[in-house]
């Protein structure tokens, strides 16, 4: 994306678009525009009818200039990034870069700098009709979403379900919701009644949660699944399926919004407006109980004997007290430790005399600092659908978590010092999800996972010889999801192993990383691990791939071609014998990571980094670091961010011609430890009209060959 902060038409070469600027001038000047906050107008056409050049007669025309104190010019690219777009403008506004990373501090200086101006914004060759990313760029230009703006919103989307039933907008005319004293939250209420009976209950459950909580949409849809709320009269539909597109519903209408994505390839969090959080307590009833420090649990001794759901956040042991309470519900379903920050104030003792009592519960959360080891009794559990010690510093899962035949998730993810988990895992045929995501000490994949079909999650196994698991064992688990990381690839002797497998029908997956042993000794088989990687093709909608410590010197047959036409992400890092990297064609790659390839001495320049010839590559972001052997690097026009680094045969780095595009896209260039490189886009300078950052360290040839001027 680029922005321009002079913009210029000449007027004498434009014709037969007198009435259009008149029609425009006068929604830009007139009286309609002055009375709302944030006024929109879309000019939408073709390629090439004009749609520039109108507006930029419009936003250079004298009386738009004497109207608007502030005028401001953001082109867009292909992709509409809602942050990349609001961090452009905060730079137009102020003059400064400051590259905000995130949403809530860029909104918030965004508003304190547009506040009581008025202002133009022109967002051109802009091609995106999501109407979530929309309300996302339009908070900070129209200040944060009050109690008036959301109830509209939410009773907004009630009508849009209406369609033209006149007697159902009628019906709302009347309703006594505009007579009440409180008619926002009531207005909001309209909304949650309007929902099918199965989102109500889901909605509710969100009570649970404390203000200003960052969801993320599968850990909700894997409690809710527990909980039994995700029946569906379509029996082709996994729970899962039905689960996410109820919380695409739910956040359609406005109970969710899209706090932030993170970096582009993590998963998205959601948030909950404080609003909505009070609508979900309103509705929820006394089954559900949220306890904090603030709340006093004094007289609620029969609300406590009824309760089902209850969630607690705490910080501090003396709190623990309060949980006390929970002796009295006999019949409690679910129990959520939340954001609990108290390392010297464990639960353990409370859990081990409470677990016998809990024979009905559901779910249980003891994620963060809330359990140092996990009490044995939680083998009375039997009804236990979802467990999840995730971020705790648990060391091990005890082996009677193997006889819960009813668990459907156990999720242990960022448990730093786990090491085991029960050997018995077999009996846990209804498992579904097993998230092992950055558990580092956990060296032994469970035995007895071969039988558990209905694994969708499995973000980790460790491959072994003897008894070990096989990564043949994989064969049968067809279902798998999301990411999966093989650990030990080098175990691996017989190729046919590798293609039972049955990698490439796990259609599901998205992300792989496949990992061999860093020992590089004359044990290692370079022809082995070929033909074993060779058996070891992914799905072809596979989104990232990361390969570590691959020892043979080429890559199999199937990354030549067209494979992959959903891959955005490849990392390929200490591959000690790859010669060379032939990539095919990868036209949707957005970011590629080589490092530490110690003979690699070519990259497929007219593949990997232009990708056909007919078509633009979406490559934005290039890391190159320690390829000793690579002498030159072309670099797609399309990239935004290359860092090159450690390299001691490279000479130059120029910009790929392929597509004949000038300028370039790039904006920020590092170059770190190269001695001897000596062209660095030399005769290229003049198209690096996008730059913004340029790091050169430590590259001694340069000093006599950079151009005179720019070198510091």
């Amino acid at each position: 994306m680029a922005v321009y902060v002079r913009v210029t038409t000449d007027k004498s070469r434009v014709f037969g678009r007198e009435a259009d600027q008149e029609k425009l001038l006068s929604k830009l000047l007139g009286d309609d525009a002055y009375n709302q906050n944030v006024s929109i107008i879309s000019i939408v056409g073709l390629g090439g009818v004009g749609k520039t050049t109108l507006t930029q007669l419009l936003y250079n025309n004298e009386n738009v200039k004497a109207q608007f104190e502030l005028k401001v010019w953001v082109c867009v690219s292909d992709e509409f990034d809602v942050l990349t777009i609001s961090n452009k403008i905060y730079e137009v506004v102020t003059g400064e870069n400051k590259n905000f990373v995130n949403f809530d501090q860029l909104h918030l200086a965004l508003q304190e700098k547009l506040s009581n101006k008025r202002f133009l914004l022109v967002l051109d060759n802009v091609w995106i009709e999501d109407q979530d990313k929309w309300e996302v760029l339009e908070k900070p230009l129209k200040g944060a979403p009050g109690r008036l703006p959301l109830a509209l919103i939410a009773i907004g989307r009630v009508l849009k379900g209406k369609g033209s039933d006149e007697y159902e907008w009628d019906r709302l005319l009347k309703s006594e919701i505009w007579s009440s004293n409180d008619s926002i939250l009531l207005a909001l209420k309209l909304s949650y009644y309007d929902l099918p009976s199965q989102l109500k209950q889901l909605f509710a459950y969100c009570c649970l949660f404390p203000k200003d909580y960052e969801f993320n949409k599968k850990e909700l849809v894997l409690l809710w699944m527990a909980e039994g709320f995700l029946n569906h009269p379509n029996g082709n539909m996994s729970m899962e399926s039905v689960g996410f597109e109820y919380f695409e519903e739910l956040q359609a209408r406005s109970f969710f919004q899209q706090h932030s994505a993170g970096h582009k390839y993590m998963e998205p969090k959601y948030t909950m407006h404080d609003l909505m959080n009070d609508l979900t307590i309103s509705v929820a009833g006394d089954f559900f109980y949220f306890l904090d420090a603030k709340m006093d649990v004094n007289g609620r001794n029969k609300a406590f004997e009824k309760l089902r759901h209850f969630s607690y956040l705490g910080r501090r042991g003396a709190e623990n007290g309060k949980l006390e309470e929970l002796r009295r519900s006999e019949h409690l379903r679910t129990l959520l430790m939340v954001l609990v920050r108290s390392p010297y104030y464990t639960l353990e003792n409370f859990l081990v005399d409470i677990f016998p009592q809990l024979q009905f519960l559901r779910v249980l959360s003891l994620t963060q600092d809330s359990i140092r080891y996990v009490p044995r009794s939680i083998g009375a559990l039997k009804h236990l659908r979802y467990l999840n010690f995730s971020g705790s510093p648990i060391q091990q899962v005890p082996k009677e978590v193997s006889e819960l035949y009813n668990l459907q998730s156990l999720l242990v993810s960022h448990c730093r010092w786990l090491t085991s988990l029960p050997t018995s895992f077999h009996k846990l045929i209804k498992l579904r999800h097993l998230d092992m995501t950055n558990t580092p000490l956990l060296k032994k994949t469970p035995s007895g996972m071969v039988g558990l079909t209905s694994l969708q999650t499995l973000s980790k196994v460790i491959i072994e010889r003897a008894n070990g698991f096989k990564v043949s064992d994989l064969n049968n688990m067809s279902n798998l999801q999301g990411e999966l990381f093989i650990e030990g690839v080098e175990e691996v002797t017989d190729p046919q192993q590798a293609m039972d497998a049955n990698l490439e029908g796990k259609k599901g997956l998205v992300s792989l990383d496949m990992e061999w042993s860093d020992v590089f000794d004359e044990s290692q088989n370079s022809v082995l691990e070929y033909e074993v990687f060779q058996m070891l093709k992914p799905p072809s909608k596979l989104n990232r791939l990361n390969i570590s410590n691959y020892g043979g010197m080429k890559f199999p047959s199937w990354f030549v071609g067209p494979s992959f036409d959903k891959l955005t992400l490849l990392i390929i890092i200490d591959c000690p014998n790859l010669v060379e990297l032939s990539t095919g064609v990868i036209s949707t790659l957005e970011y590629l990571n080589i490092s530490f390839c110690k003979k690699l001495v070519s990259i497929g320049e007219n593949e990997i980094n232009a990708g056909s010839s007919n078509r633009k590559s979406p490559l934005r972001e290039v890391r190159l670091c320690g390829c000793d052997s690579l002498e030159s690097y072309i670099c797609a026009n399309t990239v935004e961010k290359l860092c090159i680094e450690d390299f001691d045969s490279m000479t130059s780095v120029t910009m790929s011609t392929t597509l004949q595009e000038l300028p370039t896209s790039l904006k920020s260039l590092a170059v770190h430890r190269c001695k001897n490189l000596k062209s660095l886009f030399y005769e290229q300078l003049q198209s690096l009209t996008s730059l913004e950052e340029m790091r050169i360290i430590k590259c001694e040839s340069m000093d006599d060959s950079f151009p005179c001027g720019l070198w510091l």
